[in-house]
């Protein structure tokens, strides 16, 4: 199910390289620039994706109270 999804995301053109291409330069001009940037910069992304979670259940969820934290 989880492979549904991320070919959707990538058919919809939302991946790391897309995104942030004028950022990451050219593979053919820097290859390893450019292999370095985007790994670093996927790093990231990935990295946010738990807080971004949360903050988003903060939001759909105010009844749980979960920005509370003496809970």
């Amino acid at each position: 199910m989880l492979r549904v999804h991320a070919n959707e995301f990538r058919s919809a053109g939302l991946t790391v390289q897309n995104l942030f291409s004028s950022w990451l330069g050219s593979e053919d001009v820097g290859f390893i620039q450019y292999h370095v940037r985007r790994t670093s910069i996927t790093l990231l992304v990935h990295s946010a994706l738990p807080l971004g979670y949360y903050l988003g259940m903060c939001i759909a969820a105010p009844e749980k109270n979960l920005g509370s934290i003496h809970q």
